[in-house]
């Protein structure tokens, strides 16, 4: 320390000199350090012919991260260097190690694919869609479902047509016929617009409808349980129709009986009714053919009124197979059943009476009601 400090004393002759020789090898020095850091020359690049080959990995070789790097730390080609190059080549360490695309292993420089987990997922390219017009959908048709019909106008009745038949003038026993105890009937036109409603209950409609206890009809008629494709289970097949005494029978559809009649609707939308009313003290016994129509099977409730029960009951039946407003056909419904075989009913029906007793017939009442 004396040594340095007498170089640069202010009684050493030569101070001046010695202080200017340190500033300009300081100056010297720190230049060299400058040249150095930034004008160094670049390596020069590779020939093709000097660079490395590098091979690809074997057959069957697999290059992975570990999850669990342990003490291995950054040393990021440990497992390649530690396990025999065969299976999978765990590659751990930071973020930094697993872009590797070289491996060194017993000095041969392997070529290294991208790691799968380490790939980027390709960002969605948007598409940009011009904005359309809006196109012009078709005006959907509308549904028209059939209405149905309640203007007495439109309803077009013809007078029954009356046929005495045998039995109708034979003595009943009692010195009476039968032809005899209708002689105070009311034969009414067929009026389906004013029996929406079976003549089981009191119809508001049709005031001479007699109601007695509050809701009884006496002059009306029971509705059983009724029945649909009844009897035919083959085409042309015929079955026997038993009718209760004091019962009546009613079916709508096509049908044949020998010595009754016979109706087919035939595509013409006029449907086919017909009622059956045993007034005799035995069971008649009928054969015939049913194009699976609908049956009912009850009993009337009053012998010296059935000109009434009947009338309420064709007139009722020919409603409901017309699609006439009712309880069961309200508007803008299909028909019930749909009677003749579409949606809107039958435009009319033609109707059959028959009055027998037992199997004797004794008079047949036949009309057409249309709209």
């Amino acid at each position: 320390m004396t040594r340095i400090w007498n170089w640069y004393s202010n009684s050493n002759p030569n101070q001046v000199r010695n202080l200017l020789l340190t500033i300009v090898g300081t100056a010297f020095i720190l230049g060299l350090i400058l040249v150095f850091l930034f004008f160094r020359p670049k390596a020069k690049p590779l020939a093709d012919a000097d660079a490395p080959v590098l091979q690809p990995l074997p057959a069957g070789v697999t290059v992975e991260k570990m999850s669990q790097c342990g003490d291995v730390g950054a040393i990021g080609l440990w497992s390649a260097q530690k396990a025999p190059f065969t299976g999978s080549v765990l590659v751990c360490g930071a973020d930094k190690y697993w872009d590797i695309t070289r491996l060194f292993y017993n000095d041969v420089e392997y070529q290294v694919p991208p790691l799968v987990n380490d790939v980027p997922a390709a960002l969605p390219t948007a598409t940009f869609v011009p904005p359309t017009a809006t196109p012009v959908l078709p005006t959907p048709t509308p549904v028209v479902l059939p209405t149905a019909t309640a203007v007495p106008s439109q309803i077009k009745s013809a007078d029954w047509k009356v046929t005495w038949l045998a039995g109708a003038d034979k003595n009943r026993g009692d010195g009476t016929t039968f032809r005899q105890s209708t002689s105070k009937w009311n034969l009414r036109k067929v009026a389906p617009e004013l029996w929406p409603t079976f003549p089981n209950v009191p119809n508001p409609l049709v005031p001479e409808f007699r109601v007695i206890n509050g809701n009884q009809v006496p002059d009306g008629l029971e509705s059983a349980m009724d029945e649909s494709n009844f009897c035919q289970q083959l085409a042309g097949e015929a079955c026997r129709i038993p009718v209760a005494a004091e019962h009546y029978f009613y079916f709508s559809g096509d049908y044949d009986i020998p010595n009754i009649g016979s109706c087919k609707e035939s595509g013409t939308r006029i449907g086919c009714m017909l009622v059956i009313v045993n007034v005799g003290g035995v069971t008649s016994d009928f054969t015939g053919v049913f194009g699976q129509g609908f049956r009912l099977h009850a009993r009337y409730f009053n012998g010296n009124a059935l000109d009434m029960a009947i009338w309420a009951l064709t007139s009722h039946g020919a409603n409901t197979m017309m699609n006439l407003n009712s309880a069961l056909n309200p508007p803008n419904l299909q028909n019930a059943g749909a009677n003749c075989s579409v949606p809107m009913g039958c435009k009319g029906v033609h109707i059959q009476v028959v009055f027998v007793s037992g199997n004797e017939l004794l008079l047949d009442l036949t009309t057409l009601v249309t709209r």
